[in-house]
C-alpha cells in the first residue's frame, strides 16, 4: 500500500503529520467500529482502516517542498546527517533558513511595536505635563484677577469710607 492510497483512507493530506494520521485514524475508527456501526460493509471499512494506519505508521514522515516539482523529503534523514542526497539537505537548509527569517521578522515586528507604546506612552506623558502647566498658569491667572479685583475692591472701599468720614465732618461742622 503506498503513502497516497493509505492517506485517501484516513482522509488525511499526503504531508500529515503522525500526530494527523492518528486523530484521522481515531475518529474514523470510532465510526467505523463494529461494536458502534452495524452497516453493511462497516467491518470492512474497519478493516481497511487498520491497514491503512499500520501502513503508515511504518513510513517516516514526509514533507513536501517545491513548487511544480513536489519534492518527498525525509527530515529525520537529514537531521541525522544520513541523507547522501543533497537536494534533500539543500531543502532542509532552506526550510530552517525561511524558518529563521520569519522568527527574525517577528522579534523584529515586536521590537517596532515595544518602541510605539513607548512613544505613546511618552506622548501620553507630554500631553499631561503640558495640560498640568497650562492649568497651573490659568489659576495664576485667576489668582492674579483676583488679587487685582481684591486691590480695587479695597480702593473703592477706602474712597467711600473717606467719602463718609467727610461727609460726617462736613456734617458735624454744619451742626456746629
Amino acid at each position: 500500500m503506498t503513502r497516497q492510497e493509505a492517506c485517501e483512507r484516513l482522509g488525511v493530506a499526503v504531508y500529515a503529520s503522525k500526530s494527523e494520521i492518528k486523530a484521522a485514524f481515531k475518529q474514523k475508527s470510532k465510526e467505523f467500529h463494529p461494536d458502534n456501526n452495524n452497516a453493511p460493509g462497516a467491518v470492512e471499512c474497519y478493516r481497511s482502516i487498520q491497514e491503512a494506519y499500520e501502513a503508515l505508521r511504518s513510513m517516516p514522515d514526509v514533507v513536501l517542498v517545491g513548487g511544480d516539482n513536489m519534492t518527498r523529503v525525509n527530515p529525520e534523514s537529514v537531521k541525522r546527517g544520513r541523507s547522501s542526497n543533497i537536494t534533500e539537505k539543500r531543502i532542509m537548509r532552506e526550510q530552517m533558513e525561511k524558518r529563521d527569517e520569519i522568527k527574525r521578522r517577528q522579534k523584529k515586528e515586536k521590537e517596532e511595536q515595544a518602541k510605539k507604546e513607548l512613544f505613546e506612552r511618552r506622548k501620553e506623558l507630554e500631553y499631561r505635563k503640558a495640560m498640568k502647566d497650562i492649568n497651573l498658569v490659568l489659576l495664576a491667572e485667576q489668582i492674579k484677577q483676583t488679587m487685582h479685583e481684591d486691590r480695587i475692591q479695597k480702593a473703592r472701599e477706602k474712597k467711600l469710607f473717606e467719602a463718609f468720614e467727610k461727609r460726617k465732618e462736613n456734617l458735624g461742622e454744619e451742626n456746629a
